[in-house]
């Protein structure tokens, strides 16, 4: 599996290093950098429990900063202070529903849950301010939020920081209104299934990869005790001989369950991660298409109520003139369409806001979601290609620096001979002293104790495998004697 490794993660590696076939605009890094916003970092840290008993509560530090390779303005603008402030996870709740209300269609990352029992608990806290941090950042590099006044109210950001941010936001990013749905057509009729598809496909994939990764965590477990259960194996009297050499294949196997764990924590931090990530903005835009739905169904709603006012308008216009409460009524049925016609206005008018802003979401979503998954799968199978290599060298490491017997798998190619020519083999014998590897040598480098030929009738590729266990067992006993004889005259 090693070698097959070394050779299976570079051709990954080859084939994802081609250029993908794709919409040629999600594939422009300079369209990418245009779909978000970089001149502010902010950090989340801190976490302070406060308050006593049931109205205990923890806040976040929130640290802006702006990201001076980032800024194309130049005087004071560009040297905005770093400003600094407090929230709790209410707070983010109200926030979130806040540019959800004042930017319908923007798509903002889902907000951990709330929780009752082990709400302080260190890992349930950082857990959170992980993903806290995580939807900040994404509001701050957003082209429409990051420029909106609940987000700098709510980071306390100065003017001067406002401004710069807004000097740097796109003016073009919703699509405008005539350009949108020529044709009569809706453009986001499937975005729910396809959504919903692709989220579902996405945790599917991070819970089989996190079994891998599990899988691989015990597997570097395993190789940790089978390098103690060698060191310890090696310990014996009855091994003194092979001590050396069972010493070289303890560490070999701790450096191996290293390597292994590493590469499962690499997988954590790059294609787990993007996963999660993806898959929650997947579930956010899942959010704002069942809201553009609702909000559609309140249209055709308010649509058949303004035919209704119409109606009685027309059934009251008749009957004007003929008494003043018919007046009244005529009047007032005029007031209540003017009203709803309004009403319906405003509403038609939020729903292509909605899907303009929704549209352009979906292609700022694909064009990062490219992106970002592409770099975590080439980056992946860069570090399994370099984990593979070392692995391989590992086990290449504890060879003899002689001619070595072939695989089995090519003695059964050539017919259990392991060359050209039958009978230009033979068996080889293990040497126990000190040596390259784990002191396999070749023939020459022992004759045979008994002094009879190495090589049997058969030309080394016949034999029963009992022959050949018993031969070898004589032979590694006189041979670890006259080791221990050579080492310990005493003895």
């Amino acid at each position: 599996p090693p070698l097959l490794g070394r050779h299976l993660w570079p051709c990954c590696a080859r084939m994802l290093a081609e250029e993908p076939h794709g919409p040629p605009p999600l594939q422009e890094p300079s369209r990418r950098e245009a779909l978000s916003i970089h001149v502010v970092r902010i950090a989340i840290s801190d976490p302070v429990t406060e308050g006593f008993g049931p109205r205990r509560f923890t806040t976040y530090q929130l640290a802006s900063a702006v990201q001076a390779d980032r800024v194309h303005a130049a005087g004071d603008l560009a040297r905005a202070p770093p400003v600094a402030c407090r929230r709790r996870f209410s707070e983010f709740l109200k926030l979130r529903e806040e540019l959800l209300d004042a930017f319908p269609g923007v798509v903002l990352p889902p907000l951990p849950e709330k929780q009752t029992v082990g709400r302080f608990d260190p890992e349930f806290v950082e857990k959170r301010r992980l993903k806290l941090e995580a939807f900040l950042g994404q509001c701050v590099a957003h082209p429409l939020l990051c420029c909106c006044a609940q987000l700098a109210a709510f980071c306390v950001w100065p003017e001067q920081l406002t401004a710069l941010v807004r000097l740097h936001a796109p003016a073009d990013y919703v699509p405008a209104a005539d350009s949108w749905g020529r044709d009569g057509a809706d453009p986001l009729k499937s975005a729910l299934s396809d959504v919903a598809a692709f989220e579902s496909q996405a945790r599917k994939l991070r819970e089989t990869l996190k079994s891998a990764q599990r899988r691989a965590l015990e597997t570097s477990l395993e190789q940790m005790e089978l390098a103690q259960a060698w060191s310890s194996f090696g310990q014996s009297d009855f091994n003194y001989a092979l001590r050396p050499s069972l010493s070289r294949l303890s560490d070999a196997m701790g450096t191996l369950s290293a390597h292994t764990r590493l590469q499962a924590d690499s997988d954590s931090r790059t294609v787990l991660a993007a996963l999660r990530m993806y898959a929650d903005l997947a579930e956010a835009i899942g959010e704002q298409c069942r809201r553009r739905d609702a909000s559609a169904k309140a249209l055709d709603a308010l649509a058949a109520e303004v035919r209704t006012a119409q109606a009685a308008v027309a059934r009251a216009t008749g009957a004007r003139g003929a008494s003043p409460a018919a007046d009244k009524k005529a009047a007032d049925l005029d007031e209540r369409l003017v009203e709803l016609t309004k009403r319906h206005a405003a509403a038609a008018a939020r729903l292509s806001l909605h899907s303009r802003t929704l549209g352009a979401e979906l292609a700022r979503f694909h064009a990062h979601k490219n992106a970002d998954l592409g770099r975590a799968l080439v980056q992946m199978v860069g570090e399994h290609t370099m984990t593979a290599e070392r692995v391989a060298e590992q086990w290449r490491q504890l060879l003899p620096s002689g001619p070595t017997r072939r695989p089995e798998r090519e003695l059964h190619a050539n017919g259990g001979c392991a060359h050209a020519q039958p009978g230009a083999c033979a068996p080889t014998h293990m040497d126990l002293g000190p040596g390259p590897g784990l002191g396999m040598a070749p023939p020459a480098a022992m004759p045979p104790v008994d002094g009879s030929s190495s090589v049997p009738a058969d030309g080394g590729c016949g034999g029963s495998a009992e022959e050949f266990s018993s031969g070898f067992i004589a032979h590694l006993s006189a041979a670890s004697m006259a080791h221990r004889q050579s080492t310990s005259p005493a003895r």
